[in-house]
């Protein structure tokens, strides 16, 4: 796709911006595609990227990789987002992960599932997870589930804003494996706006040099757990005395992601003025 955009804009001798969300030959590589067809993406790419007017790109850590492998730079340009009024009502004893289960999220669900059957032989027998896929999807990825696992999609936008604002904490894990380190450090997942727009809290478990750990610890955004024995300490306090972070959250998609940021961002670095003119 980036070198037909370029192609295009070639013939119709138009100027042209790119806006880069993931790391399209860390994806090649995982697959296993050959290293001739890796070299000549790269190639192809390089030359795409070099002649474009501006180089955006979803996460910093992208822009980091773009600039190694490409020698182009980039501009950091989180995705826009503009989330509704936050829902209010009780906590439930309930820890919520959306969307699809993949093999950058499953070795975090995993733990996180053996942790919570561990407390629950104790003092949290009524904790339950969330997913909102379907069963069948959610016993692909893990086999039979437990009971405190309810696995099914949510209908409406509102309705998922609900299960997350009720919700002890909204579950963001990475995968520590090296094989997945590039996608680690450059993939950011959408999952993440509502999750900053209705949790009360939201646990990133990961490694430290991942994209989503790297965000919260540069923003002082609650919570990050880089190990197994932190995610169950923070499990526990969560059970203990439910935190509630969520003014700090959308403050930060307020001003990181709304559009009058991600406008001034684009304006800026393309040398507009507010109005989308040249000054």
């Amino acid at each position: 796709m980036l070198i037909r955009a370029a192609r295009f804009a070639a013939l119709t001798q138009k100027s042209h911006a790119f806006y880069l969300v993931d790391d399209f030959l860390a994806a090649l590589e995982i697959s296993g595609a050959p290293a001739s067809a890796l070299v000549q993406a790269e190639t192809d790419a390089a030359q795409a990227l070099r002649g474009a007017r501006h180089i955006f790109t979803i996460t910093s850590g992208l822009g980091e990789s773009v600039r190694a492998r490409y020698g182009v730079s980039a501009t950091t340009l989180p995705l826009a987002f503009e989330p509704a009024p936050r829902p209010v009502g009780p906590v439930q004893r309930q820890i919520i992960y959306v969307g699809s289960i993949n093999f950058l999220y499953a070795e975090g669900m995993r733990h996180l599932i053996r942790l919570m059957d561990k407390l629950r032989q104790n003092d949290a027998a009524d904790l339950k997870l969330r997913l909102t896929v379907s069963p069948e999807v959610a016993a692909k990825a893990f086999g039979a589930l437990p009971p405190f696992v309810l696995s099914s999609p949510v209908a409406t936008s509102d309705g998922l804003a609900q299960e997350i604002a009720s919700s002890l904490f909204a579950f963001l894990p990475y995968s520590f494996s090296s094989r997945e380190k590039n996608m680690v450090t450059t993939s950011f997942p959408s999952k993440s706006m509502e999750y900053l727009a209705y949790a009360r809290s939201i646990v990133v478990y990961g490694p430290d040099y991942g994209v989503a750990t790297r965000l919260f610890r540069d923003m002082q955004l609650p919570t990050v757990a880089s190990s197994l024995e932190e995610l169950e300490d923070t499990l526990r306090l969560h059970l203990s005395s439910p935190p509630d972070h969520s003014f700090a959250y959308r403050r930060y998609l307020t001003e990181f992601h709304s559009l009058s940021a991600i406008r001034k961002t684009i304006c800026t670095a393309l040398g507009l003025d507010p109005g989308g003119q040249r000054p």
